[in-house]
């Protein structure tokens, strides 16, 4: 008898160490909204394994409890069952090292672009020969990258490209099916989904419903643009997340990209990007029952000679304000001084693990 009571005892203490002390660094709770941000440092920082880390620290440190991956398919796989995984596999392992859970979206689709490597570009997404190598991507993925990847998406923005070729929207269906059990059985503890930008949501229980029909979770990009990339008023932002919960129904919702620029040149500011940032966390925490995550865009503002990259990528090379809204976006300036928005952010991302 004494030893069964010690051993009763010990069991009960085990029992509420861990309760106590939980084992992993970040477990979302049933209030808990996490919150992603791309940790980028400014330009005039040299690019290195160090200063990454180093801005990656910072995040962490603000109130980043979650970590967004994004490999473009054809950007990944340049020769057909190669991949270059290596900046993916670095994210994946200081997620893994600070213990944040990851989004992974394997980008096919990337907004108005398809992300499918150049050798099966021809082909439909309903082709089996397509499903095969996305699977080949996958099981790659799962097998070089790190941590713990809780959510998965198969194509970014996904209604500004099928807007455009709604006849390939039933072949997509076709290719989620096939694939989702090779991502079932390559990710055993991950949700799936697919992304959408918040101009897609008309759309969403109507065209885009043989894709929505399959999710786990809506996934949604969320800058609050007029279409010549101007931005709207920042007070905006409480009710448009309104709807995009309200569009999910039953479902809960990853934000997968918020972002504000502050460029006078897009009709912003910083204290209007400050604003947004604020009007946003209060909205977190209105629906937060609804919403697993929201992950900001960016910490600093990018070099522009990726501004200019991507203004070719997305077919928008001379509009100025599309540069001005990509240039602006950071929390930081180019020279590492913070915005305004950067104070409100690591004022507020804290408060997302509580109650």
């Amino acid at each position: 008898m004494p030893r069964t009571s010690r051993l009763h005892r010990y069991c009960m203490l085990l029992i509420l160490l861990l309760l106590v002390c939980p084992t992993s660094g970040v477990s979302a709770g049933a209030n808990q909204v996490l919150i992603g941000l791309d940790t980028n440092p400014p330009p005039s920082e040299p690019y290195s394994p160090a200063t990454l880390r180093k801005w990656f620290k910072i995040g962490v440190d603000s109130g980043m409890t979650t970590v967004s991956l994004s490999p473009v398919w054809k950007n990944v796989e340049k020769t057909p069952g190669q991949y270059k995984l290596s900046d993916e596999e670095f994210q994946s392992q200081l997620a893994s090292d600070f213990k944040l859970p990851i989004y992974l979206n394997i980008r096919i689709i990337d907004t108005n672009n398809s992300g499918v490597p150049a050798s099966y570009a021809q082909w439909s997404f309903a082709d089996p020969r397509m499903a095969e190598k996305l699977e080949g991507l996958i099981t790659a993925l799962a097998s070089q990258l790190h941590g713990d990847i809780r959510w998965v998406s198969v194509g970014n923005e996904v209604n500004d490209y099928f807007s455009a070729h709604q006849d390939q929207i039933a072949a997509y269906r076709t290719l989620l099916d096939r694939i989702r059990p090779t991502l079932r059985k390559s990710f055993p503890h991950a949700e799936f989904t697919v992304d959408f930008t918040f101009a897609g949501l008309a759309g969403l229980h109507k065209e885009f419903k043989p894709i929505t029909d399959t999710v786990d979770f809506y996934s949604f990009t969320y800058y609050p643009m007029n279409p010549d990339f101007t931005f709207r008023n920042p007070d905006a932002a409480r009710g448009d997340i309104h709807k995009m919960v309200e569009a999910a129904g039953n479902q809960k919702v990853f934000f997968q990209e918020i972002g504000y620029a502050s460029s006078g040149q897009v009709d912003s500011s910083q204290e209007k990007q400050a604003r947004f940032l604020k009007n946003v966390f209060a909205a977190l925490r209105e629906y937060r029952s609804h919403i697993i995550a929201a992950h900001f865009v960016w910490m600093s503002d990018i070099p522009l000679s990726l501004v200019d990259h991507f203004g070719d990528y997305y077919k928008l090379p001379n509009s100025e304000k599309f540069k001005g809204f990509l240039a602006s976006l950071g929390y930081f300036q180019r020279d590492g001084k913070p915005k305004a928005a950067w104070k409100v952010f690591a004022q507020e991302a804290p408060k997302m693990a509580h109650r």
